[in-house]
């Protein structure tokens, strides 16, 4: 088909995406439900027509209608089977992702590395779960083709997927008739018709071999295979070998007892690698003490004495000379230095008379003098303070005496007397009267008649109409 075909009226196709060796996967748009994505699946003209072909198409369509009543998380819904020309097309949900064979490819291309071993037992965990799902359906479900290529991990959740389900069958012990998977993945037994539960684990097991070591199995192994890996801890290695045994019962008989041991190997501690011997360092010998001769430390100790006593004796000859006649007692204990010729002398030597200390006279105690220290700031003198001038005194005023009113007599209160000029009375100022004006007519001002009105009005008065009048002046008047 091509980009833009519509099937049946209602799927359009959209791109092609792969192509195997039943199929080929096209994705497409459901018109009649929103445009939703969904994929294609078309069963290949060779799967139809070959010797098996009616037996092909008739489990077909059972097994559909078995896949259509799967409910998991991690196998695609079926939409729909149809049948269009004789050609058989599968409708199931679309997984948008990238299959586990495509990332050991990248990783192996990138780091030369392949995927991590306990991100690897995790993505195994989760297909076992699907497996076992199937497994457990009424009748059994085989899928009988896994391998890293039909294994999706979802983008947006990073979910595993297990898609391919065109050679998947329901279980019938009474048949004989198979369809063989891929070579390298797909069990002994498989290939030569018989197909169980163990072959779906050989099939886990040799996915596991591809996801840990970065390479593919061979397409006709007849042995069991073991991970060589550089740091891989122990356990893991057991477990892909007992998986994939070529015997069917020297494997695992169930998805939970492979869980298992998974689970116990990824909860195990790793074992903390050996640290390497560290050389021993030679300890350096302690030096013995050197041992002095017995000889040479009785010369040492001879010519000891031999030097004190010398001193003695010249100290005692010069203490006659000048000592008095009268000779001290000796001294009842004896002097130190005979206590330390004592054990060394064979025989005692004869008291040794110690002369009086000399009296030395009390001298002047010398003391040293201190070091300078540093030069003092100059004090500063208290200069007085220069005399301020004082006003000029000025003479009392003359108070003189008056008469006082009650007592009659010069002793009364005083009273200041003025020594200033003399006071001039001001004259007084007489009124000025203006006298009115010489126009004034005789009689007073004439009356105010508007022209038209024969009604008398009332006259004004005079002070009014002299303020009025443009001659007029007002008079000002001292006030004192």
């Amino acid at each position: 088909m091509d980009p833009g075909d519509l099937l049946q009226d209602r799927y359009k196709i959209v791109r092609h995406i792969k192509r195997g060796g039943m199929g080929a996967v096209y994705e497409a748009r459901d018109t009649k439900l929103a445009d939703s994505a969904c994929a294609v699946k078309e069963i290949l003209e060779g799967a139809r027509t070959g010797r098996d072909s009616q037996y092909v198409e008739a489990r077909f369509f059972q097994e559909m209608k078995a896949l259509a009543a799967l409910d998991h998380p991690s196998i695609p819904k079926v939409r729909d089977y149809l049948t269009v020309d004789s050609v058989v097309y599968i409708v199931m949900d679309l997984v948008q992702g990238q299959s586990l064979d495509d990332e050991i490819e990248q990783s192996m291309g990138l780091s030369g590395q392949p995927l991590a071993p306990e991100k690897c037992v995790e993505d195994i965990l989760a297909l076992l779960d699907t497996v076992q799902y199937l497994h457990q359906q009424s009748p059994p479900i085989i899928h009988r083709d896994i391998k890293p290529a039909n294994i999706l991990r979802e983008t947006r959740s990073g979910r595993i997927k297990l898609v391919d389900f065109g050679l998947a069958r329901q279980l019938d012990d009474n048949s004989r008739h198979t369809l063989v998977g891929t070579l390298g993945y797909c069990a002994p037994e498989q290939m030569m018709g018989k197909g169980s539960f163990e072959s779906d684990l050989y099939s886990v097991g040799m996915t596991l071999y591809h996801m840990l070591t970065g390479k593919q199995p061979e397409m006709l192994n007849l042995d069991a295979l073991t991970p060589d890996l550089p740091g891989l801890r122990p356990g893991l290695s057991q477990i892909v070998e007992k998986a994939t045994q070529p015997r069917p019962a020297d494997r695992y008989h169930s998805c939970r007892e492979m869980m298992d041991d998974l689970k116990a190997w990824l909860v195990a501690e790793p074992t903390p690698k050996p640290l390497p011997p560290k050389p021993e360092q030679a300890l350096a010998p302690i030096p013995s003490p050197v041992a002095v001769p017995a000889a040479k430390s009785q010369v040492n100790t001879l010519v000891g004495i031999s030097a004190v006593l010398l001193a003695l004796g010249f100290g005692l000859f010069m203490g006659r000379e000048t000592a008095p006649s009268t000779a001290s007692s000796p001294s009842a204990s004896p002097p130190p230095l005979a206590r330390l010729q004592a054990p060394a002398a064979e025989t005692p030597a004869p008291p040794v008379p110690i002369q009086p200390p000399v009296q030395v006279p009390p001298s002047t105690p010398v003391v040293a003098e201190a070091p300078p220290g540093p030069p003092k700031p100059p004090q500063r003198r208290n200069l007085p303070a220069p005399p301020r001038p004082q006003p000029e005194p000025q003479p009392a005023p003359t108070v003189e005496k008056g008469p006082d009113p009650e007592v009659g007599s010069l002793g009364g209160p005083a009273y200041p007397t003025y020594n200033g000029p003399p006071i001039q009375p001001r004259p007084p100022v007489e009124p000025q009267i203006e006298a009115p004006p010489d126009d004034l007519p005789a009689g007073g001002p004439p009356e105010a008649v508007e022209p038209g009105n024969t009604q008398i009005q009332r006259k004004p008065n005079l002070k009014q109409w002299l303020r009025n009048h443009p001659n007029y002046r007002p008079r000002m008047r001292r006030r004192f």
